[in-house]
């Protein structure tokens, strides 16, 4: 899975005036690996708590209410891709 990085360390594209941070797309390509909050947490080195609190940030900056939409509309974006998702184990 492959996150698009943009100017500044953010998604180069705005989705309600809302730009990603790199926390933030990197719990995004944990939840599209299927990982739950504690395996993306301890895949990223943070607390579950701060991959929930980054999944709320995350929704309310793309106007979503669930995982599901937020990775699809990443992918729609082109804001990651599914390349070499297979290859990584879960």
């Amino acid at each position: 899975l492959l996150v698009q990085q943009g100017e500044n360390d953010k998604c180069s594209a705005r989705t309600g005036g809302a730009l990603l941070s790199w926390r933030e797309r990197a719990v995004l390509e944990q939840v599209a690996r299927g990982r739950t909050n504690a395996q993306a947490a301890q895949a990223l080195g943070i607390s579950p708590h701060t991959v929930k609190h980054r999944l709320d940030t995350l929704y309310r900056a793309l106007a979503v209410h669930d995982r599901t939409s937020a990775v699809v509309m990443a992918l729609r974006h082109r804001w990651m891709t599914l390349d070499g998702i297979h290859s990584l184990p879960l």
